[in-house]
């Protein structure tokens, strides 16, 4: 009863959220008077449940491809502003859907300006997308997020007491963000759709000792290498949204030990839901000093 209250209040929230302030108007004035705003983010569903966490059915069918407010974050005394769509990765892909992309960007970039943010940052894979499909050259997220990458790593690789010289597995690692991280990551290998047989061959030499599997690729893929893991392994995830129940079932039943990158240190309001909830995920941070990887062992 209390989660259904609480969820019909979020919704309620974003509603009222939009109709009093989620206009032109109101982000002019916001940034004239505060000038402090950190970041704009835009958000997607990765699935139903995300959707049904923030919005009606009704209202999502609204805010497809329109930017709406759903939230507010607070890091490094500064302000930032969550807004959410409605469509999914499917519709990102669609090459039919590229003059949408155009338009979304530009909406964004708009409200980057009326509430002069510092940064404007997408989740998922939209960054990717809009970068190959040449809406966007600057792509901030991109390093912030390699950087907690990184350090997301290095806690995992303590907690799990792994030598230094373990080497790191890069699920992904042709991608946008894995191509940058197997840069900035000693001792990895990179390994991206496509190139099965070659990762299966590569844990099959490394099987019994430890190894760190970081899954930068699409959202599910990991099931599919679940069964050729061993007890020695640690999965650290940075996919959106965080693994299946099933995947963390399986996984554990193999003794390996399963981080979901949270996000980074910070206040949102109201909170992400499900397993980013309690941090910001990180593409939606900015870095800055003491900037600190929230991981949580799923």
């Amino acid at each position: 009863m209390k989660k259904a209250v609480i969820g019909h209040g979020r919704k309620i929230g974003v509603i009222l959220l939009n109709f009093l302030f989620g206009n032109q108007l109101a982000y002019f004035l916001f940034g004239a008077l505060y000038r402090k705003t950190g970041v704009v983010f835009l958000l997607y569903p990765a699935n139903q449940k995300y959707t049904s966490a923030y919005v009606y059915s009704w209202y999502a069918r609204q805010m497809k491809w329109k930017p709406r407010l759903v939230g507010v974050l607070y890091q490094e005394n500064r302000i930032g502003f969550i807004f959410g769509i409605s469509a999914t990765e499917k519709d990102f892909y669609d090459k039919k859907n590229t003059e949408k992309l155009r338009k979304l960007e530009r909406d964004m970039e708009k409200i980057k300006r009326l509430l002069r943010a510092k940064q404007k940052s997408f989740a998922g894979v939209l960054p990717g997308v809009l970068a190959s499909r040449g809406i966007l050259s600057e792509i901030p997220e991109r390093k912030v997020t390699v950087k907690a990458i990184k350090r997301a790593v290095e806690r995992a690789r303590e907690k799990e007491n792994l030598p230094e010289e373990s080497p790191v597995v890069i699920l992904g690692g042709k991608g946008f963000i894995g191509s940058l991280a197997k840069k900035e990551i000693e001792n990895s290998y990179a390994f991206d759709l496509g190139e099965e047989k070659d990762l299966l061959s590569f844990l099959q030499k490394m099987k019994g000792k430890p190894v760190i599997i970081l899954n930068v690729t699409k959202k599910e893929v990991l099931t599919s290498y679940i069964p050729y893991f061993w007890q020695e392994i640690t999965v650290v995830n940075e996919v959106y949204p965080e693994p299946t129940q099933k995947e963390v079932s399986e996984m554990r039943k193999r003794g390996v030990a399963c981080y979901h990158m949270v996000g980074t240190r910070g206040k949102a309001i109201p909170s992400f839901p499900r397993a980013y909830r309690g941090g910001i995920p990180c593409c939606a941070s900015f870095w800055h000093e003491g900037y600190e990887v929230i991981l949580k062992k799923m």
